[in-house]
């Protein structure tokens, strides 16, 4: 028979130097659970709490945001009444000015025919 080079009996061959169970860790909810996604994820994955986290800083930041309108809105508001307020008081003092030139020229035009009757019936 021919010897081949190329075979290696088991006695020389070398022995595997990788220890497998160092490698894997025990708990595997670890391994998955690593807080940054795993090992190659580059932080694209985030996990529920995470996430859930993130929505209510957001959920947060629009209920101020919110706040804040609702803030101007009332002030808009309040402008709005004082202004509404000033209105009907200039409404008001118009109206009794109308009442006052309205009275008078119907009081002089009864004075005028009241005048010109008596004074038809005293020249009689």
């Amino acid at each position: 028979m021919e010897t081949n080079d190329n075979i290696i009996t088991l006695d020389n061959a070398k022995k595997d130097t990788i220890n497998y169970s160092q490698d894997l860790p025990i708990d595997k909810s670890e391994y998955y659970n690593s807080k940054d996604g795993g090992n190659n994820m580059n932080n694209k994955y985030v996990t529920h709490t995470e996430l859930e986290l993130s929505n209510e800083k957001i959920l947060h930041k629009i209920d101020n945001h919110f706040n804040e309108q609702d803030k101007h809105f009332i002030k808009i508001e309040n402008a709005l009444e004082v202004q509404n307020n000033k209105i009907q008081d200039t409404d008001r003092k118009v109206n009794k000015i109308y009442d006052w030139i309205i009275g008078g020229f119907v009081l002089t035009v009864l004075t005028t025919i009241i005048s010109t009757i008596i004074t038809n019936l005293l020249a009689k």
